[in-house]
């Protein structure tokens, strides 16, 4: 698998209780570039974990982050 997408990380307790999971689909899928987004308050913890590979920052009305997603073309979200 290519690119996967994880979506609505963007609260703290949000963030926290979905880094197991992340964790796991890294090591099961290893080859696998995984994607996060979190808002910007969580950009500086969610930078601390290897098995994050990319982080896209979520600000209200940026027309910028749907060009993101859609040119990444993820593979699973």
């Amino acid at each position: 698998m290519g690119r996967i997408l994880v979506v609505r990380v963007d609260k703290l307790g949000d963030f926290c209780h979905s880094l197991p999971a992340i964790s796991l689909l890294k090591r099961s899928l290893p080859d696998a570039q995984i994607d996060v987004i979190v808002s910007p308050i969580i950009e500086p913890l969610a930078k601390q974990f290897d098995f994050i590979d990319n982080l896209l920052i979520y600000r209200k009305d940026d027309p910028q982050l749907v060009d993101t997603i859609k040119q990444r073309n993820y593979q699973a979200a």
